[in-house]
């Protein structure tokens, strides 16, 4: 595989993950400040805690690509 498409292909992985954490957090925040979203989680704690762990995976995921691929 060329180099060019390693770096496109990191990159790609890169803005997805980024992409990613910024929904779930969105979902977080439309959660906390939503009283309509109350009424459809009845946990919504259990409901925010699966979202921050969902941001809290891609997180992961953008921390190894920066740290140990394509270097």
């Amino acid at each position: 595989m060329s180099s060019n498409y390693k770096g496109r292909i990191i990159q790609t992985l890169k803005t997805s993950a980024k992409a990613n954490i910024d929904r779930h957090i969105m979902n977080v925040d439309v959660l906390l400040g939503s009283h309509v979203g109350l009424a459809d989680h009845g946990d919504l704690m259990e409901t925010i805690e699966k979202e921050l762990l969902e941001a809290a995976k891609y997180q992961d995921i953008l921390e190894m690509l920066n740290n140990h691929v394509g270097r």
